[in-house]
């Protein structure tokens, strides 16, 4: 029949026959000749795809459905054969790209978001016009920062509740950490703080681990940076607006002199700074972490640096004796009972018997020391100053000053893990 047809010249008759016949094959070979319209390849190549598909033959039947144009197709296939880059350029190459708007950019979110790949399929839910499935993909796939931020672009203010949400049931399930970098992700600065700061006095409570409680105490202060430099940062076009809205001059000007800002910006400006100051001061106020975590920091090197200083021996006893002083100012973090018993300690063997003698008179006084505790510290006052007077050694004026904790010992603690801490920079 195809022969007659054929030598009929009706080659268009011969197409159709093997069409009907499901003989795509053919259908391809003699549409190629020209015989046939673009139309008619390109669904031969479809059903050629097809039958490779079912075959479980996904290259192959990729190669045809990229020959007929048939996205839709080539989507499951690049799936299975797990290339996930070819099918995220559907949503993000220019060459390559659907239509803005086309039902089939959420089927490629949906595939990739499946698999993890949740930058590539939020950007095929957002050309596809379906922010809320974006938002979930983030949700789901834990970047938190990303869905916190999307909701706020498109006025989604739900995603709070839900974050709020997923944190309290990880910490109704003992995931504190994983609550921590929940937190994190979502920008939410001095949630993870306070969290983090929770965590590093259970740390100071127990008395197992100094080191891993000032390692979590630096992560809670690094993250109250965070949240100040989010909240308390001043454009400098705002800075100058500021300025010059407060001194009372003219548009653009300080005191007369001429600067950059003003007018309408400069008012946006000013009101934005204002805004996160007030926001500062309300998490300060709420939460009392703002200060806290680097107070834990300090504490945490003060107490750990006293102890290196007293095993030294002799020749660092003084400078143990006086950063064991400075803990003192730290009982809001750090037991009285430990402070003053190694104040008294490091006292002793400095032959300090004065301040030795005034921190056991702490020791009996403090609230909650047992009646058996007490006692003992008695016992071993009586036992020392039934030898030695209760009085410090005169000092010569050269060593009064020396290793003591002062306000500069603190900033330089501070910047030590700031520096340490730092990302490095960029190549």
């Amino acid at each position: 029949a195809e022969k007659a047809y054929k030598d009929m010249d009706r080659l268009d008759l011969a197409i159709d026959m093997r069409a009907r016949l499901g003989d795509w094959f053919r259908v391809m070979h003699l549409a190629s000749s020209g015989a046939s319209s673009d139309h008619m390849l390109k669904t031969a190549y479809v059903n050629i795809g097809d039958y490779y598909y079912d075959r479980l033959m996904w290259q192959k039947a990729n190669q045809y459905y990229v020959n007929a144009g048939a996205v839709d197709k080539q989507i499951p296939c690049l799936y299975f054969m797990e290339h996930f880059e070819d099918m995220a350029k559907f949503a993000t190459d220019p060459e390559y790209q659907l239509p803005e708007g086309s039902p089939l950019l959420i089927t490629v979110g949906q595939r990739l978001a499946s698999v993890g790949l949740a930058e590539d399929a939020v950007a095929a839910f957002l050309r596809g016009h379906d922010v809320k499935a974006a938002i979930d993909c983030c949700v789901l796939l834990n970047q938190w920062d990303q869905a916190v931020a999307l909701a706020e672009e498109h006025d989604f203010p739900q995603i709070e509740g839900l974050l709020s949400k997923y944190a309290q049931h990880l910490l109704t399930g003992g995931r504190r950490m994983e609550a921590v970098e929940l937190y994190r992700k979502a920008n939410r600065h001095p949630d993870a703080a306070q969290l983090l700061s929770q965590l590093a006095q259970e740390e100071v409570d127990a008395k197992a681990n100094p080191k891993r409680a000032r390692s979590l105490f630096v992560l809670a202060a690094l993250e109250v940076e965070k949240f100040r430099d989010k909240t308390l940062k001043i454009a400098p076009t705002g800075t100058m607006a500021t300025l010059s809205t407060m001194a009372g001059g003219p548009k653009g000007t300080i005191a007369g002199k001429i600067v950059g800002g003003g007018g309408a910006k400069g008012t946006m400006a000013t009101m934005a700074t204002l805004d996160g100051l007030m926001q500062g001061d309300a998490a300060a106020s709420d939460n009392k972490i703002l200060d806290r975590a680097w107070r834990g920091v300090e504490a945490m090197e003060l107490l750990l640096e006293t102890h290196k200083l007293l095993y030294l021996g002799e020749a660092r006893i003084d400078a143990a004796m006086k950063y064991a002083q400075a803990l003192a100012e730290y009982d809001d973090i750090l037991d009285a009972e430990m402070v003053y018993s190694l104040i008294a300690l490091t006292a002793f063997h400095n032959q300090m018997y004065g301040t030795c003698s005034n921190a056991l008179m702490r020791l009996e006084q403090i609230e909650g020391v047992s009646h058996e505790r007490r006692e003992s510290y008695q016992a071993l006052a009586f036992k020392i100053f039934t030898r030695y007077k209760p009085k410090n050694p005169g000092i010569p004026e050269e060593l009064k000053g020396k290793d003591t904790v002062t306000n500069e010992t603190k900033k330089a603690i501070r910047k030590k893990y700031k520096t340490l801490c730092a990302p490095a920079p960029s190549l």
